[in-house]
């Protein structure tokens, strides 16, 4: 197999080192798609730690920004978004009665949905 190798190397050695590129890198990227599909999806529904912004609370448990902003009694804002625990001081009151009004919001547009979807 080598010996053809090096008598293509020597008739045109540019086209040689493209195809062997070539090669390496579609070895490289189906080996990275095989592992992105066999590794486990993310956590979801995580437990609500002081530490999480609204968005990824949001895309954790599916459901729409606007639940959040209810719970959290503010409006969406271009820019960076900020904790639970900040959201907490604003409001004047312990974190964890703010991530229980935020887990009852989301309990309730889920039984919400589920009232739709059975319609």
């Amino acid at each position: 197999m080598f010996s053809k190798y090096k008598r293509y190397w020597h008739v045109a050695p540019i086209a040689t080192a493209i195809l062997t590129l070539s090669i390496v890198l579609l070895l490289f990227f189906t080996i990275r798609l095989g592992i992105f599909f066999m590794r486990p999806k993310p956590p979801q529904d995580v437990m609500i730690e002081p530490w999480m912004t609204p968005r990824l609370i949001s895309h954790s448990w599916h459901v729409p920004p606007e639940v959040l902003g209810a719970a959290l009694q503010i409006e969406r804002k271009p820019g960076k978004s900020r904790n639970i625990e900040w959201y907490a001081e604003d409001l004047g009151m312990p974190v964890e009665t703010l991530i229980n009004q935020i887990e009852a919001a989301i309990a309730e547009f889920r039984a919400n949905d589920d009232k739709k979807d059975n319609r």
